[in-house]
């Protein structure tokens, strides 16, 4: 016999009401903290999800209390536009992985493909695979780690981590397009359960995957938000570089690029100004800000169309490109070229980090992959050369050659193989090492005034090793015109 209209509707609503229990559904809000379904009405367009899989794990005679199998999952707009929504749901078994909810997100990547450009939303704190069911060989062995995350023309994904994430949602959020981690949530490949029984070891989850630690030691995260607050906001701003590459209510900032950077190269300034002045108004999304922070890194808009930044920032150790910032630029990298976002390169940095720390930790493999793949990228890029760019790092920032599509540079900008005064030293530190210490300093900056004269900006265009030198009053137009040529708002990303 089938069940009547009005049943189904009642237990549709005993599930959404009820979720998990009522005792769990307190203790999440006891402790500040939101449901999936309270995520789901925030943030979310009002009445506009649809709900994939409701009665999944609900077989005959089951209670309400399982109904999802500890996921959510659905269709839905945010400000209009369609998005993909998977939310876990710790009220039923702590949102611990199974076939049948990996089963419920694959369902709405699938749902994503179908519209291209449709960006899908995961919410993780899954508490590991689910046992003692994973434990048995033939559930596991035939469990595929979620495939699609492996698919190169998959859907954009945006991942949240709210609580403590262990197991699946752990390998969503370290293979998703951007990361966002609540403070307070945990981050891990597994528990510190599972570890000290495994190592004898104890950690805190803290110490072992917090928010900060795992933003500023690892790239799986790419920023952190301290509050439900701000981290709807990031969602929603990360999410609108994917549903609307482009937008027409633009606004352009009115600041004097002259102001902003010092005439002298070695004096740091914070590059986060120049970005202000070129990007639209409040458009800008840094990521990865705790980590490679000689490289400031993000998505903003330039005339209302999404522009990938790679910028050296002086004010961290003079600019100078670490592994961690060479990693760090190769994700942006590879993030716009996956949606063919174009690039804006800003350049003013002495070299790659040197030393026997920087050599041990990769430095040149670092430096390698970073050209390789700037130079393998498709995405329109434009290159402007501050003050200085010296050996590698040239190349590493998008030269000619590398990626760099229009590479422009300032007047008194210097581009060679090593800073001037650096080569000042290595050719006549010899020379002047008997003079007394100020005769040494006059006599070697006298050297490098005379090496640094054949870096200028203009012998280097004089050889075609850029393509133009442009005038600081005129650069923010000549990058918006360059971009409107390379990327024009019309041809979709």
């Amino acid at each position: 016999m089938s069940r009547k209209p009005e049943d189904l509707a009642a237990t549709r609503r005993q599930i959404h009401q009820a979720m998990g229990g009522a005792e769990r559904i307190e203790a999440l809000h006891a402790a500040g903290r939101r449901t999936a379904r309270d995520f789901i009405a925030d943030f979310v367009d009002s009445d506009s999800f649809l709900e994939l899989g409701t009665f999944a794990g609900m077989r005959q005679g089951a209670p309400t209390t399982v109904a999802g199998d500890g996921r959510i999952a659905g269709l839905a707009t945010l400000d209009g536009h369609s998005i993909g929504v998977i939310v876990d749901d710790v009220t039923v078994k702590r949102a611990s992985s199974t076939v049948l909810n990996a089963r419920k997100a694959e369902r709405v990547v699938g749902l994503a493909e179908r519209r291209p450009g449709m960006p899908v939303l995961y919410i993780g704190e899954a508490g590991g695979a689910r046992l003692p069911e994973t434990l048995r060989g033939e559930v596991f062995a035939s469990e595929p780690i979620y495939p699609w995350l492996f698919d190169e023309d998959r859907p954009p994904l945006v991942t949240a981590i709210v609580g403590e994430s262990y197991g699946g949602s752990s390998f969503v959020a370290t293979m998703s397009d951007i990361t966002i981690m609540l403070e307070g949530s945990v981050l891990a490949l597994t528990s510190p359960r599972v570890i000290q029984m495994a190592t004898g070891a104890n950690v805190s989850t803290e110490e072992l995957g917090g928010a900060k630690v795992v933003a500023s030691r690892t790239d799986l995260i790419d920023v952190v938000a301290s509050d439900t607050r701000e981290l709807d906001d990031v969602l929603r701003r990360a999410l609108s570089f994917f549903t609307r590459p482009v937008i027409d209510s633009a606004s352009r900032p009115q600041a004097d690029l002259r102001a902003l950077v010092p005439v002298e190269e070695s004096k740091p300034y914070d590059v986060h100004g120049v970005i202000d002045a070129i990007l639209d108004v409040d458009s800008f999304l840094e990521l990865g800000a705790l980590r490679g922070r000689s490289i400031v890194t993000g998505l903003g808009r330039v005339d209302g169309r999404v522009v990938g930044i790679v910028a050296s920032q002086p004010i961290r150790e003079a600019g100078a490109m670490s592994p961690e910032a060479c990693s760090k630029a190769e994700r942006m990298t590879r993030l716009c070229d996956r949606f063919n976002f174009p690039m804006l390169s800003l350049v003013d940095t002495p070299g790659f980090q040197v030393g026997v720390k920087a050599e041990h930790a990769g430095m040149m493999r670092s430096a390698m992959n970073l050209v390789k793949t700037n130079t393998a990228a498709r995405s329109p890029v434009v290159t402007l050369v501050l003050r200085k760019a010296f050996g590698l790092s040239f190349f590493a920032m998008f030269s000619p050659d590398h990626g760099g599509d229009v590479v422009l540079a300032w007047p008194g900008a210097k581009i060679g193989f090593m800073a001037p005064s650096t080569a000042a030293s290595v050719l006549y530190g010899d020379e002047v090492a008997a003079l007394p210490a100020q005769e040494q300093k006059r006599r070697l900056t006298e050297r490098a005034e005379a090496l640094g004269a054949s870096a200028s900006a203009l012998d280097v265009a004089a050889a075609m090793g850029i393509d133009e030198v442009v005038d600081e009053c005129n650069t923010v137009a000549t990058i918006r015109r360059y971009l409107e040529i390379l990327a024009p708002k019309g041809v979709s990303s």
